[in-house]
């Protein structure tokens, strides 16, 4: 629960004792709203359930990267999300990225919202209808149809050369809906799932910007296997308080455990 401010996106609205505020708000505007006045550097972690079409929401885990060099934090954002998704065994996956703001410097601020419609979409049709000069149309559609291709874009070059990794595939209609997103975007999908597994880039709210990620925990869950490559040091629970001693001492060694009765 957050005392309502304009700059929260999502979660429900509520009045209590004359004042208003927002429930399960989306965590990155949030954190926004709640450190816009700090100046340091920080990394943040979070698990939380935002609510964004109803009281059902959807639980998230992720983090925000506030460092201060917008590709840099990017950078470190991805390669985070990476790191999750490896340390559960979950590997088959590809990460979309694109730059928003190189399609936003295409077009005038009055039509950026019918353009990033059009994107979202992924529909050059719609892209058409905007009243854009014939150049800016032509490039426009040429991102469209820019799967795959960085097309010498410095921003996009940066992430392919500093993240290192294959699985990283350029889209220029990766547009994140959240309005705040300003930059690079991405988004995570594995052939095993039929859903989103997580998105996040580069974003301001007000006066704060960072980098970051949030990963559905119920589609991550549904590719999780706990056994999975992972040997586990096996322990008894005949003695309760012994097994868990015993438990403590093996995780802070790093060795996994699992405690059987």
């Amino acid at each position: 629960m957050q005392r309502y401010d304009g700059l929260l996106a999502d979660g429900i609205r509520l009045v209590y004792g004359n004042e208003f505020y927002v429930a399960g708000p989306d965590l990155t505007s949030q954190i926004a709203v709640n450190w816009r006045r700090d100046t340091w550097s920080r990394r943040l972690y979070y698990i939380s359930q935002v609510l964004r079409s109803g009281p059902e929401g959807q639980w998230q885990a992720g983090a925000e990267v506030v460092r201060g060099d917008p590709l840099d934090d990017t950078v470190e954002a991805i390669s985070l999300m990476i790191s999750c998704l490896e340390s559960l065994g979950i590997g088959d996956f590809s990460i979309d990225v694109g730059d928003m703001s190189v399609i936003k410097e295409a077009v005038p601020e009055s039509l950026w919202e019918q353009v990033r419609s059009a994107f979202l979409r992924r529909s050059p049709g719609v892209l058409r209808q905007v009243p854009l000069d014939d150049r800016s149309r032509a490039k426009l559609l040429e991102f469209l149809g820019s799967r795959g291709e960085s097309m010498g874009i410095p921003s996009l070059e940066y992430i392919r050369e500093k993240v290192g990794d294959s699985r990283l595939t350029f889209d220029m209609c990766t547009v994140n809906p959240e309005p705040y997103y300003s930059g690079i975007v991405f988004e995570v999908y594995s052939p095993r799932s039929g859903v989103l597994l997580g998105r996040g880039g580069r974003y301001s709210i007000g006066s704060f910007s960072g980098s970051g990620f949030a990963l559905d925990m119920e589609a991550i869950a549904s590719l999780y296997d706990n056994r999975r490559g992972v040997e586990r040091r096996v322990i008894t629970r005949s003695d309760i308080g012994r097994a868990m001693v015993e438990a403590r001492r093996m995780v802070s060694m790093g060795i996994p455990v699992e405690v059987v009765p």
